[in-house]
């Protein structure tokens, strides 16, 4: 039997108007799209019996905003919850958000 773990991360970033002031920014829907892209090339590496899923349930209102903040949620069928989240913090040097788990 498979254990199933679940956890939500929130990124804070900065809203900016993205056709004004686009550099004042920072996109917290960046590192959601980083951290999955993080997870994708990892299960390469999971044994079989892995399943790591994931989906993005806030990621910004409006298409000319860059969004303030994001949320994360993530399932895990195997004991990797804590590789998920060493790979979140890893990617948060990158972006400049803070993060909530």
């Amino acid at each position: 039997c498979l254990s199933i773990k679940r956890f939500d991360v929130t990124f804070i970033g900065k809203a900016a108007h993205a056709g004004g002031s686009p550099e004042l920014g920072i996109n917290a829907l960046d590192a959601v799209n980083l951290v999955f892209a993080g997870v994708n090339a990892w299960r390469q590496q999971l044994p079989e019996s892995s399943r790591v899923h994931g989906v993005v349930t806030e990621g910004g209102l409006k298409p000319n905003v860059i969004p303030h903040d994001t949320i994360q949620t993530t399932s895990e069928s195997t004991a990797t919850k804590q590789n998920a989240e060493n790979l979140t913090n890893i990617l948060l040097l990158f972006t400049n958000l803070q993060v909530f788990s």
